[in-house]
């Protein structure tokens, strides 16, 4: 059997977790179903909780859908959202697995042109539109092979959730989403294929990414705080196995991210505190000027 046919003859699976933004699932699940890539499944599962308005309302613009390979499952009760899509690829029986946040969509040729691209590697990240009101901004990037670091230093913005196609036994070899985690979980599943296998990246722009008024944004620096210390401890292993240096790399990346927050909310304490982690104070204060230089410029 040539490449070719594999491709062709490959079931997709396609998991849809949602929760509390029926309105906006319509257009997610057209998306879906019209992929020039026919052979998929999609398994939306309703993280409501059985028998909510939400789930009602939700199982109801489903069932308005007619296209046989949507499988329409409901939890008893709301999880979260890692427990939602680790269900849905418990459904599943696709050699490949992709994720779609109910609020973003597929352009018609995400699956196929991810199909090709994935066959010598284990899991496939693609370019996408961010969309916040009015303005959009365009991000794509193409590298391959061993991309690990580039993932614990976020060189790349990879928006994993719904740009990512993984083969399911890779999927499930790196046991999955992590449940544990409010936040993040879509990294930490990144970081866990890329400890462990090669992976691949292609510049094409194939998901549109929507930033509204109910995406989960938090907005209090002790909960991202929180969230940001949680990720490390979810990666430690991964981290411990990188050299000394680069370790010191990994988490000033992440202290900046906290000071940067810090300066936002204007929350002293929380500056101090992760200034003071951080190793390498000039260059700490380099990356403040460069920062604010850029900002600046860009609001000109």
């Amino acid at each position: 059997m040539n490449s070719q046919n594999i491709i062709i003859e490959s079931l997709v699976s396609i998991i849809i977790p949602t929760y509390g933004r029926a309105d906006l699932l319509i257009e997610c699940i057209k998306s879906v179903c019209n992929q020039t890539y026919k052979n998929i499944e999609i398994i939306i599962v309703d993280d409501n909780g059985v028998g909510t308005d939400s789930q009602i309302e939700t199982e109801n613009i489903v069932k308005s859908i007619k296209d046989k390979r949507i499988i329409y499952y409901p939890h008893k009760f709301n999880k979260n959202g890692a427990a939602a899509r680790n269900t849905g690829a418990s459904l599943s029986k696709g050699q490949y697995l992709c994720f779609l946040d109910d609020d973003d969509f597929f352009y018609k040729n995400k699956i196929e042109k991810q199909l090709k691209a994935i066959q010598k590697f284990s899991f496939c990240l693609c370019g996408f539109n961010k969309k916040e009101k009015e303005k959009v901004k365009s991000i794509s990037y193409s590298i391959n092979g061993n991309i690990l670091k580039d993932v614990l230093l976020y060189k790349k913005d990879f928006c994993s959730g719904s740009t990512l196609m993984v083969k399911a036994n890779c999927f499930w070899n790196v046991n999955g989403f992590d449940e544990s985690l409010k936040r993040y979980q879509d990294y930490n599943l990144l970081t866990k294929l890329a400890s462990e296998y090669n992976g691949i990246v292609i510049n094409d722009i194939l998901v549109e990414i929507t930033i509204h008024a109910r995406s989960y944004k938090p907005n209090n620096i002790s909960i991202i705080e929180n969230n940001t210390i949680k990720y490390l401890e979810s990666i430690k292993e991964i981290i411990d196995t990188q050299d000394p240096d680069f370790q010191i790399m990994i988490y000033n990346e992440n202290y900046y991210i906290l000071i940067k927050k810090a300066l936002l909310y204007r929350k002293i304490k929380y500056f101090i505190k992760y200034a003071l982690k951080y190793k390498g104070k000039i260059k700490l204060i380099n990356k403040i000027i460069c920062d604010i230089i850029r900002k600046n410029m860009n609001d000109l």
